[in-house]
């Protein structure tokens, strides 16, 4: 049958009619059957074991108390022991269908009714003979669960291995808090397995997922912290200084102004040689054979100190006496800018130097403030947020309460005019006998009064014919 199909109204009614004859309480309406809440389900179980004593033992007081079962797992528990219960009394083959994780769910019910149906046909076994299926429902759990907490052991022993073996030391205290948690819990709490092997299967593989789940995180928070320090290592870096900056633009105008000055032909000197070319040919090599650093800002041209002590030309003496003023001129300009930027400049720059490293100690004090906060603020509010988790649920409990007292009113008023009803009724009779009676009274009295009147008037007549007689 589909999750999600509507439940058929005989069934409804069957249902009804087999849980009324052993329970009153809670009222068994069409709306919950056809979506029967946990809320609902145990009130039903616990009154059944109340009212015929079946399965008393199965359950702790803790558990008969459905305000302190409210965890997910310990709904199914709950529920998974009543249904063993049911199957080895009735000895049902095959089992039931119903499976309590899809009944606390809110699925498939059908199969719930038929349980319900079930489990108040086992109400009517012998409690002798209840009592023993009992004994091997706990009996066959327990060693469930045993088998369950071995295999866990086993995978979360496996899965440390291979944490230690490919992750960094952070993630193995989270893999041994977990082990420790997992073999400190009682079998009593352990989520119970279901009575067939596919169930089994999916605790083993929910147990992994846990364990994978807490690598991955473990894995994530290495991650997180490699990248911090990243961070941190590139805030570190000092940023070039408004000098360093000044001097790497000049270097760069230079480099600019040398690619774009043109390439000058070699210059003829005695001996038939041209500086810069082969003999016998002009000059026409690219400007990277000519380094204007080794050569002055005029290269390709005779040196000054080649020509001075030789007897060159006049074009030759000209040119060394160019470059000797070019050089001249941008050693000036080269002091001056150097004098200017000590004068207007170096308190301000140093000043500012200074001001960034104070900026950056106050950057980083507030971060870590910040971060502080932050790691404060997560602390408190956290438990906050696990409680807003029940609040839903909580809310649903008591507005089921309500409801619940609500029509336990409306029963009673229904009761009590009904009774009352019924006294009317059997109180007409009674009625109209007294009515009866008292008008046999009243003929009583009328036919007394009449007698009377009869004799006062013969003793009348009486007495009348005395005296005639007499006179």
């Amino acid at each position: 049958m589909s999750e999600s199909a509507e439940v058929d109204q005989a069934i409804l009614d069957k249902t009804k009619k087999e849980l009324g004859a052993v329970i009153r309480s809670p009222k068994l309406s069409d709306r919950l059957l056809k979506k029967p809440p946990f809320r609902f389900l145990h009130d039903i179980v616990t009154g059944c074991i109340k009212a015929t004593g079946f399965a008393s033992k199965l359950y702790s007081d803790e558990e008969m108390d459905s305000a302190k079962v409210t965890e997910k797992e310990a709904k199914v528990f709950f529920l998974q022991k009543i249904i063993s219960s049911v199957n080895y009394t009735l000895k049902l083959s095959p089992p039931l269908a119903a499976k309590p994780i899809k009944i606390v769910s809110g699925l498939e019910p059908a199969h719930t009714n038929d349980f319900l149906q079930k489990l108040a046909t086992a109400t009517k076994v012998p409690i002798e003979k209840s009592d023993k299926a009992i004994q091997k429902v706990l009996a066959r759990m327990a060693d469930k669960a045993e088998q369950a907490l071995k295999q866990e052991r086993k995978a979360s022993q496996q899965n440390e291995q291979q944490a230690t073996s490919s992750e960094p030391a952070p993630a193995e205290p989270a893999a041994a808090d977990e082990k420790k948690a997992a073999t400190q819990q009682p079998p009593s709490q352990q989520p119970p397995a279901d009575d067939k092997p596919s169930d089994a299967e999916a605790k083993k593989a929910e147990a992994e997922a846990a364990l994978k789940r807490a690598d991955a995180e473990a894995k994530a928070e290495a991650e997180k912290k490699a990248e911090e320090e990243k961070q941190a290592a590139a805030a570190e870096k000092v940023t070039p200084t408004p000098i360093e900056r000044r001097e790497e633009k000049s270097k760069a105008k230079e480099k600019k102004e040398v690619a774009a000055a043109p390439t000058p032909v070699g210059v003829m000197v005695e001996g038939g040689k041209k500086e810069g070319g082969d003999k016998g040919t002009l000059d026409t090599d690219s400007e990277s054979d000519h380094e204007p650093s080794a050569e002055g800002p005029f290269p390709g041209l005779p040196d000054a100190d080649a020509t001075a002590d030789g007897d060159g030309g006049k074009l030759a003496q000209m040119v060394a006496a160019k470059k000797a003023d070019e050089e001249a001129k941008q050693k000036l300009a080269k002091e001056s800018a150097d004098k200017e930027e000590e004068e207007s400049g170096g308190i301000r720059l140093q000043t500012q130097r200074h001001r960034q490293g104070k900026d950056r100690e106050v950057f980083s004090t507030e971060v870590q403030k910040l971060k502080e906060s932050l790691q404060t603020l997560v602390k408190i509010t956290n438990p906050l947020g696990k409680t807003f988790d029940y609040v839903q649920e909580d809310i649903d409990s008591m507005t089921k309460e309500k409801q619940m007292w609500q029509r336990s009113v409306q029963d009673v008023k229904v009761q009590a005019m009904e009774a009352e009803h019924s006294t009317e009724e059997a109180l007409q009779p009674l009625y109209g006998k007294l009515q009866d009676l008292e008008d046999s009274i009243s003929d009583q009295l009328n036919k007394i009064h009449n007698t009377r009147a009869n004799i006062l008037k013969n003793d009348a007549n009486i007495e009348t014919l005395l005296r005639m007689v007499v006179s």
